[in-house]
């Protein structure tokens, strides 16, 4: 806005300029010599802060002190539009550097970081860094610099939040490593963190409603709040919840670094720096210090006392000043014309800089809403995928990733960057992603593997990334999780075998069959024929036992293909398994094998074949005799042969196990034990047994598994609803 100027009459003015002139008069002469006087007094003594000898031959070791601060911290830290690093810290840390003669260099970066960087040497000191009793077991804190005060910012329409009370199973919005996340832990408020890389962004997300308050320090959330015109969406309330004492940091087992900067501090508060830069950004003082009054009051009497005696001695001066004062008056109405057509032609440029500016601003500011709305949805469609997606360097370091890859490790995405890949593996998988990612950045061809691990599948793709010129800077990493797929194919594989196996059994029992029943008959026609010769009738039947044996082992293939043809009934579960095991006493007995029944009374009725589920029971625990007594070909070592059968009824299914102390299954066999025709005995079986129960199993609607026990055997689970 242009500077309008009020013209008036030249000669009223002039009374005006000589009655003010002359009522100034009387008191600047005394004015004068007790300014002199005040200033030529010792105020305090010199200030006579040295460092040790041993100091300073660190910082002449030392060459450079590196400090690290946040990007966005104003007005103690943060980086201006002519990307330079400035603030309170800031400036106390040069001043600092120029009154002991070292040199400095300045980082910055999100605060979480900064803090690593310090811990790991990256950087020397940190600039800003709230104490608490946490954060000193791992860093060293200087004196305090200035004292900040933390509260609470909820949007203006807001009235369900007003103190600390209020956040209880609220979505607060941090910075990433603030010291409010431990305070609120401290005072047991239950919240969830909303993560933010400074107060800036956590105050939007409140704005924007993606969090339902905000603890913050106030200089720095009022300063984006006043300088973004942001005052009518969002307010502080209550009082603040603590005062945070800021101070330098530097790591551990570093007292040389700490001395120097205590001793920086001490100087800079006694010459007064500390409050000149309070004057500059803020206003006001954050530190404690001496009232003015109890500080200045030997000065304030000598002011005094002085005064009072120019005051008599003024009238000596009176005359003078009246003609001094008529000789400059002249010069004055010139002095006045002249600077009213500077001060024109400068509010005229000042106007128009001041519009050019403000059109750079909103360009500025509409350019980064759109940046930040592009991240966000970027980063929303980055996390709603499925496949796990991590972006690397050469070294393997955690550049960003979504959501499903932070899952796997039972880690959130923004806690993962910065860590490298090979912490998240054992060791020797470890091994085998650092040659997978070297390949692809020496070769910048792409990689693709399936990785197996503890029942897990991964299909994972390592793609490179280019720069202008062509070499590879980065990989992306897609993991995705084909576990089910795998389930899926493998339960195909499976019904196609068994599909094949009954086509070629359906084969088999019809070419037979055919020739099998002409045998039998005739066999019946020469029983008769021959009944009175008693060695030639025995002869006849033991041929149709045999024939009659081939015949069984026909229907056993034919039931690879239809094992459900018996008649359903309702039937009691834990009555077959009774009956099975009367069955096989004389069996069980002559191999030494006890059976220890776990039947529940809570077991129903449910619609089965009788026979069908004998027929599996019975195989059952015919393969736990053989794998006990060694007939599989298998290495036994137990002396205890037990086999245990349990029944229960679990939401809506009969759950029956059979467990015994055998060998075990090995891990060979563990994918082909229900496989038509694959067998471990040597001398005997067909392979068909395990494979016609899971057919009976599945045509009843239930299903069949095995697995190891941990101390020795294997246990079969059974599963059937209750119908």
């Amino acid at each position: 806005m242009t500077r309008k100027l009020i013209c008036e009459d030249p000669e009223q003015r002039d009374k005006k300029v000589v009655s003010s002139i002359k009522t100034a008069s009387f008191f600047r002469i005394p004015v004068i010599f007790a300014v002199i006087f005040f200033f030529l007094y010792p105020i305090r003594p010199a200030c006579a802060i040295e460092l040790s000898a041993d100091e300073q031959a660190y910082l002449s070791s030392k060459e450079t002190i590196v400090f690290v601060s946040q990007t966005r911290y104003p007005p103690f830290e943060f980086v201006d539009k002519n990307n330079e690093h400035t603030g309170m810290c800031i400036e106390l840390a040069r001043w600092m550097a120029t009154e002991f003669g070292f040199t400095t260099k300045f980082t910055d970066t999100y605060f979480k970081q900064a803090q690593q960087d310090v811990l790991s040497g990256k950087a020397d000191v940190l600039t800003s860094f709230f104490y608490s009793k946490k954060r000193d077991e791992a860093f060293d804190f200087t004196q305090i610099m200035f004292e900040v005060p933390a509260s609470i910012f909820v949007v203006v329409e807001r009235t369900d939040i007003k103190d600390i009370q209020d956040l209880n199973g609220k979505h607060i919005a941090m910075q990433t490593g603030d010291y409010a996340k431990e305070f609120l832990e401290s005072k047991k408020v239950e919240f969830d963190i909303v993560h933010a890389k400074n107060f800036a962004e956590a105050t939007d997300l409140v704005i924007a409603g993606k969090a339902d308050a905000i603890v913050g320090d106030e200089q720095i959330v009022f300063y984006h709040i006043f300088k973004n015109k942001l005052t009518k969406k969002i307010k502080k309330v209550g009082e603040p919840l603590y005062i945070g004492q800021s101070c330098m940091a530097t790591r551990e087992a570093n007292p040389m670094l700490l001395s120097i900067l205590n001793k920086g501090m001490k100087l800079a508060q006694e010459n007064g720096v500390l409050e000149k830069i309070n004057r500059k950004w803020i206003g006001t003082h954050y530190t404690l210090h001496e009232p003015l009054l109890h500080k200045y009051c030997l000065h304030i009497f000598l002011f005094a006392g002085t005064l009072f005696l120019f005051v008599l001695l003024f009238w000596l001066w009176n005359d003078r000043l009246q003609r001094a004062v008529r000789e400059r008056m002249d010069k004055l109405h010139k002095a006045h014309e002249e600077l009213e057509m500077k001060v024109e032609e400068r509010t005229s440029k000042l106007s128009k800089l001041t519009e050019d500016l403000e059109n750079q601003i909103e360009a500025r500011i509409g350019k980064e809403i759109a940046l930040r709305e592009s991240e966000e949805k970027a980063r929303a469609l980055l996390n709603a995928s499925k496949i796990g997606i991590v972006l690397s360097d050469n070294k393997g370091m955690v550049l960003d990733t979504n959501e499903e890859y932070a899952n796997r490790f039972s880690m959130h995405a923004q806690d993962m960057v910065g860590m490298t890949i090979w912490d998240l593996f054992p060791p020797e998988v470890a091994d085998i992603r650092k040659a997978n990612i070297r390949q692809v950045f020496e070769s910048g061809i792409p990689f693709n593997m399936v990785d197996e691990r503890q029942g897990m599948w991964n299909d994972i793709f390592i793609h490179p990334i280019f720069d202008i010129s062509g070499n590879v800077i980065r990989v992306a990493i897609f993991a995705q999780d084909i576990t089910e797929q795998r389930k899926l194919q493998d339960q195909l594989i499976r019904s196609e075998r068994f599909a094949a196996t009954g086509q070629l059994a359906a084969t088999v029992a019809h070419e037979i069959n055919s020739p099998l029943q002409a045998v039998t008959t005739m066999l019946g026609v020469l029983n008769k024929e021959y009944a009175d010769d008693k060695e030639l009738s025995d002869s006849f039947d033991l041929l149709y036992g045999a024939f009659q044996s081939i015949r069984d082992t026909v229907k056993n293939l034919m039931d690879l293909n239809r094992p459900g043809k018996d008649v359903k009934q309702h039937t009691n579960v834990n009555n077959i398994i009774i009956k099975t095991v009367d069955l096989l006493k004389s069996y069980l007995k002559k191999n030494k094998v006890t059976v220890n029944l776990d039947l529940s009374s809570k077991v129903q009725e449910n619609l089965a074949s009788p026979q069908q589920l004998n027929h599996v029971f019975l195989n059952l625990i015919s393969n736990a005799i053989e794998a006990m007594t060694g007939t599989t070909g298998a290495k036994c070592e137990t002396t205890i042969r037990k086999i245990n059968i349990k029944t229960n009824l679990k939401i809506g299914n009969i759950i029956i196990k059979v467990a015994d102390t055998g060998p075990g299954i090995s891990d060979k066999d563990f994918d082909h034990i229900f496989d038509p025709f694959y067998t471990r005995k040597k001398q005997m079986g067909m392979g068909v047994g395990l494979s016609v129960c899971h057919g009976i199993i599945e045509d009843h609607n239930g299903t069949i598994t095995a697995r190891n026990l941990p101390d020795g055997g294997a246990v079969f689970t059974i599963t059937l609803p209750v119908l």
